[in-house]
């Protein structure tokens, strides 16, 4: 029969979370409202992956090897033969009906006058199925049934509404024996069907003769009585004689008596996976039975049928049994000893079946019941099943823990002899390292030591510390070193020198510090909560202020190809927005955190094109696209899916419907992001905590973005990158491309994406010298109307020139064609293109959405609601014919050859573009988009020639804000395009000009603008900013812990905005455009720190003004009120001695630098809701968080808890014991 750890129907949705009692996992509700299966369970920590590293003594089933002494071989191969290609009868075919009526006659029924025949047998494909068939012909009745008992058979009468069922309870203290009089006072009651399991799932106990035939005598005539005698061979009561355990025996008259046999092939014969199963019956029933399949289950396969006849020959079985029952009693025997030398109470040894039902109230309380202890085992790769399984169905019960079943767990000794010792070896270890109670969760830092590094100079520790933790990770905060983990890869060596032990003494906050030497891969460093011995790794909760995500996602520490991602159902705490999680840097160095636009298929997730009917008809993926897999396979985290112009059209913020527009963190936060990439690009520009994200360009959908943003942007060549995965507009222009703020990142990106290096595309130029390497300055384009953003353009291409040495050449691409057009082509360019884009681009705009409206239409019976845009680009699109659609297809072909032997004649050439013209786009503003483009656009250049190209943010311009009624700044982009193939010349090239030229690595910070930031500050500001060496003092690739990511200082940065710290908490902008929070830019140097410290004491004496004197003295020296401490007590910095930074102060609501997520499967577990961090380093609960001071939630950090990804159990000696404090190194 199913197996019920792979069944457990009464908890198909369950969560599991802390019991609050005992700080040990429980059911996430005392409401039961469904569980997932064990086998399930333990999947999400590898099961499926390794599955011969665990012990699986949860399994319904019994080994299937053949090396059990004396049982017969099971066939390898079956013959099929012509008639088994038919349909079976739906009853099962005659002569395997025949055997079974045999078997039974000569095993149980010898020297009778009834004899069963082939018509009181029906073949069924496995024991579930024969469940349901019985129940289909039963009539209107009571059933009962005996608890613990087989889950399947919930499930059964949930499909059917002529039951009512009555479970009756057992007792362990009676052995949970079935009293015949038992059954009396139920049939008495009005039960007219009893169902049991005999020899019985769990328990392993059964019911003989001669209370089995008074049992059934009480039942003839008034009661149906169902046997499911599935362990009917699993029978030790006769000396392992062979005899197997049969209501057959009893029955009077085999087609009077209503008596239901069923049995199989599945547990005694060992071949759970042929799916063949018996129905003994009365042949009224039998018949019944038989017709009812053909609408249930179909019948079952004819081939293994076939293949089943010779096994049932009486001999041959009855020496089967013998070997079978011998092999299994030794196992038992093996088992129940192993676990009372552990201590476990076993009140009777199992008289049949291959199960233990396992008593654990006289364990420890952290696993004295079946669910905790079933987590414990799953940490030491041991799966059992918890005992609530075999309850009737608790979903039913008011509190779970009322179950009788609640402190049991079932164990199989089905599996092999090598499995039952591994498992036991592994209960051996649950039960001697139980979970610590601890009535308090423990923030813990794990910092690895490397091989060559020594712990045991004090300075040395102290670096390690501000190294690994401070500078390394925005998830990190000072509280995480309540207790630390120094882990090292391989043996310790010395331990601490005495001076160590001083600083670690000195730590505030810290309660316990702990030396191990650990195998590799089996603790990431990190941050995490400590509770019930059990590290539980934490992921900080970003606010997504600026609207740019449509959904966050669930971090994966580890990934499983098998895994589907899942949303992370998550507010922020402002108004109206997500929150974002992302993992420590320490647990994953080198690996970046990416948003991905919502136009690419993520395995799990449905996609929307930000259009509410596109989301209503998508599916969930079944796999992620080709650049997503490629980086989520490198490692590199998906936090969440960014917003776009609907439908990948062209939408400014007044044309959206369904979803907002994000919000372009530049100028006065009031300017069009720009599409369709709008999301992914005002991420990167907005969050300092976001690495990169992915997005597209067909027409421009990224580059205006990126200049807009201002914010890096590289888009490979559109021959070089599968698009497999992502939902296309124009084929022959999309293209992926990814947003960063530094082009480190970039390149990382493309080394997933690209193989190698460059590489020779079709239709490319080469490189033979017969050209000179050149960089094209194309008059068409360029100077641009507005005098400001082309002399910081000019200025770029000067560097360009200079620290690259290529020579400039300017020329205009139509004076170029109109002196030596094509072959056959019109000298006018104008003429020549003339509609090309609307018969290419908008024709396949329209038709790759014919899917998409024509299954609207067909499902909710009318067209699919689009903005006014994209209706007008689909009449434009549909009013173009095949031919015309072929005829514009060539005259691109045309152009685009041209182009490169014009422009791109020696394959290193590059080309400057200037994007658009920088000027005020305000989002409130009606933006007419362009309803016909032309091929000679700027935008087209690039994908016509499908060519990579990079967008790098040169500087500013000035305007003057309607908005804020003072200057603001918009970014000034420059697009660099090289020839196809050339991707990494180009990227490399843009490198060594900013890197030759003393430009910042990231020109312009993460930022938010605030008009109380624009208030609180006053400078002077010239009329163009230009990123040059003149300008900038700082260089980064990455940002540091809890900053933003600012790079640029000085003269680089805006006179009047905000800076975030982490991209979450808003603080006035330092004076003179030092970075804020502490003035620690990212990647600034000591000198650069020192100075921006003083000018963040300017600002903040400029922001405080008003405020009174106490206020302003605080705010200048980080000095809080009482009660606003860090960990251990101390007012103002709550710091350790090695100058790690106190939390930052913020308002309520802002998305507090301390708000953490830790997560599960990963999957949120159960909401703790507010937690308080104390001086003392623990942590409470807050009822209600409208009562809070502000104070307390300054304090606040939020907690979702995740399932233990590493046992401690290794670690013993060196976790605190209860009310400990003190710091102690162990080995």
């Amino acid at each position: 029969m199913s197996n019920p750890a792979a069944n457990a129907s009464a908890f198909h949705n369950r969560k599991f979370s802390i019991n609050r009692n005992t700080g040990v996992p429980r059911p996430s509700r005392r409401y039961s409202i469904g569980e997932p299966s064990a086998n399930e369970r333990a999947s999400e920590f590898g099961f499926l992956e390794e599955p011969d590293n665990w012990a699986n003594l949860g399994q319904g089933a019994p080994e299937v090897e053949d090396d059990i002494e004396g049982c017969f071989q099971r066939p390898t191969h079956i013959d099929v033969t012509v008639a088994s290609r038919e349909y079976a009868p739906t009853a099962g075919i005659k002569p395997l009906r025949e055997a079974v009526a045999k078997m039974y006659n000569e095993h149980h029924r010898q020297g009778m006058a009834s004899q069963y025949t082939w018509e009181n047998v029906a073949i069924v494909p496995g024991g579930r199925a024969g469940l349901i068939r019985i129940a289909a012909v039963l009539n209107q009745a009571y059933l009962g049934f005996f608890i613990p008992d087989y889950t399947a058979y919930n499930e059964m009468l949930s499909l059917f509404r002529n039951f009512a069922a009555i479970p009756v309870p057992l007792d362990e203290e009676d052995g949970y024996h079935i009293h015949p009089d038992k059954i009396a006072e139920e049939i008495r009651r009005g039960t007219g069907v009893i169902l049991t399991s005999n020899p019985r799932n769990p328990t392993g106990r059964v019911v003989q003769n001669p209370e089995l035939a008074e049992i059934q005598d009480i039942c003839r005539g008034r009661a149906t009585f169902i046997s499911d005698e599935f362990y009917s061979g699993y029978n030790y009561t006769s000396n392992c004689d062979g005899t197997t355990i049969s209501a057959a025996e009893n029955v009077k008259d085999v087609d009077e008596d209503d008596v239901l046999i069923i049995d199989g092939l599945t547990k005694r014969f060992r071949l759970p996976g042929w799916r063949v199963a018996w129905i003994l019956g009365p042949k009224e029933f039998i018949k019944a039975i038989g017709s009812c399949g053909s609408y249930l289950d179909g019948g079952t396969n004819a081939p293994f049928q076939e293949a089943a006849v010779p096994m049932l020959e009486p001999t041959l079985v009855r020496a089967e049994m013998v070997a079978l029952q011998t092999h299994f009693r030794d196992k038992r025997d093996y088992v129940v000893r192993r676990l009372r030398t552990m201590g476990f109470v076993i009140k009777y040894v199992p008289d049949s079946t291959f199960y233990l039902w396992l008593n654990l109230e006289g364990l420890p309380g952290p696993i004295s019941d079946g669910l905790n202890f079933f987590q414990a085992c799953l940490e030491e790769k041991v799966i059992v099943v918890p005992g609530i399984f075999f309850d009737l169905n608790p979903a039913r019960r008011r509190d779970l823990f009322d179950s009788p079943c609640h402190h049991f767990v079932r164990f199989s000794y089905g599996p092999k002899m090598e499995t039952l010792v591994k498992g036991c070896d592994g209960i051996e270890r649950v039960v001697n390292n139980p979970p610590v109670q601890q009535d308090e969760a423990l923030l813990v830092s794990v910092i690895e030591v490397g091989q060559g590094t020594s712990c045991t100079a004090r300075e040395q520790l102290e670096t390690l510390l501000l190294h690994q933790a401070e500078e390394s990770d925005d998830v990190f905060r000072p509280e995480f070193l309540q207790g630390l983990i120094l882990a090292r890869r391989g043996a310790i060596g010395e331990g601490f020198a005495d001076e160590a032990r001083e600083l670690l003494a000195s730590i505030k906050g810290n309660r316990w510090t702990l030396i191990t030497s650990l195998p590799s891969a089996s603790l990431r460093p990190g941050v995490y909560i400590l509770k019930d011995n059990t590290l539980r790794p934490v992921y900080r909760v970003y606010d997504d202020h600026q609207k740019a995500f449509l959904t966050s996602l669930k971090p994966r520490i580890e990934y499983r190809p098998s895994q589907p991602f899942e949303q992370l159902h998550v507010a922020g705490t402002d108004y109206a927005t997500l929150g974002v999680a992302v993992p420590s840097r320490l647990q994953s160095p080198g690996r970046l955190r990416v948003a991905v636009k919502d136009v690419f298929r993520v395995h799990g997730l449905k996609t929307s094109l930000c259009n509410a009917s596109y989301y209503r008809l998508s599916p969930p993926a079944p796999k992620s696209a080709h650049i997503v897999q490629n980086l989520i396979d490198r490692g590199h985290h998906i936090l969440g899916l960014t917003k776009l112009s609907s439908m990948i059209a062209r939408e400014e913020p007044p044309d959206a419907v369904d979803f907002q527009t994000a919000f372009n963190p530049r100028g006065d936060g009031y300017q069009s992001p720009a599409g369709s990439s709008s999301g992914s690009a005002v991420a990167v520009a907005s969050y300092g905590w976001l690495d990169c994200a992915v997005g597209t360009d067909t027409s421009g959908s990224g580059r205006r973005p990126a200049l807009v943003n201002g914010v890096f942007q590289f888009r490979p060549s559109h021959d070089a990158v599968p698009l497999d995965g992502m939902v296309p507009t124009f084929l022959q222009f999309d293209t992926p491309c990814v947003f960063a703020r530094n082009l480190e990142v970039v390149d990382q990106v493309l080394s997933a994406w690209l193989p190698g290096r460059d590489q020779v595309l079709p239709g490319a130029p080469d490189d033979s010298g017969s050209s000179p390497v050149e960089i094209i300055y194309p008059l068409d384009y360029l100077p641009t109307l507005i005098s400001g953003q082309m002399a910081i353009i000019d200025s770029f291409v000067a560097d360009l020139s200079t620290h690259l040495n290529i020579p400039i050449t300017k020329l205009s691409i139509r004076k170029s064609w109109e002196d030596s057009p094509p072959d056959g082509a019109s000298p006018d360019i104008e003429e020549f293109l003339k509609d090309v884009i609307v018969h290419t681009y908008y024709y396949s705009f329209y038709h790759t959405s014919d899917d998409f409206r024509a299954e609207h239409h067909h499902r909710f019976g009318h067209k699919p609601y689009v903005i006014p845009f994209v209706e007008n680009r689909w009449s434009s699109g549909a009013a173009v014919s095949p031919e015309q659609h072929a005829e514009g297809l060539r005259r691109l072909e045309v152009y685009r050859t041209w182009l490169l032997r014009t422009i791109l004649r020696n394959r290193k050439n590059l080309v400057v573009l200037p994007i658009s013209p920088v000027e005020p786009h305000y989002r409130d503003e009606p933006t007419p988009s362009p309803s016909r483009q032309t091929a000679t656009d700027e935008l087209f250049l690039g994908p016509i020639l499908r060519s990579p190209d990079v967008v790098v943010p040169v500087g500013e311009v000035p305007y003057h804000s309607r908005v804020t009624g003072v200057e603001e700044y918009l970014p000034v982009a420059v697009n660099v395009l090289g020839a196809p193939g050339m991707d990494y010349w180009v990227l490399d090239g843009v490198k060594t000009v900013l890197r030759g030229s003393g430009r910042p690595a990231e020109p312009l910070s993460t930022i938010q603008y605030t008009p109380a930031a624009a208030a609180a500050t006053t400078t002077t500001t010239t009329a163009t900013r230009m990123m040059s060496s003149s300008t900038s003092t700082s260089t980064t690739s990455r940002p540091t812990a809890g900053q933003d990511g600012t790079a640029a200082a000085a003269s680089t940065q805006p006179a009047a905005r905000s800076t975030q710290d982490g991209g979450t908490n808003q603080t006035p902008a330092p004076a003179a455009g030092a970075a804020a929070a502490g003035g620690e830019a990212a990647g600034a140097s000591a000198a650069a720190r020192s100075a921006a410290v003083a000018a963040t004491a300017t600002a903040t004496a400029a922001a405080t003004a008003g405020e009174s004197p106490q206020q302003q003295q605080q705010q200048q020296q980080g000095v809080v009120e009482d009660g606003d401490a860090g960990v251990d007590g101390s007012k103002g910095d709550a710091s350790s001695t090695l100058g790690l930074p106190a939390p930052s102060p913020s308002s309520s609501g802002d998305g507090s630098v301390q708000t953490l997520e830790v997560d599960g499967k990963p999957m949120i577990l159960d909401h703790l809701g507010p937690m308080v961090v104390h001086k003392d380093g623990t942590l409470s609960r807050i009822a209600n968080w409208d009562e809070m001071t502000e104070i307390e939630r300054r304090n606040t950090v939020r907690i979702l808890v995740k399932r233990n990804q590493v046992r401690l159990s290794a670690l013993r000696e060196g976790l605190p014991k209860e009310g400990e404090g003190e710091t102690k190194a162990s080995s």
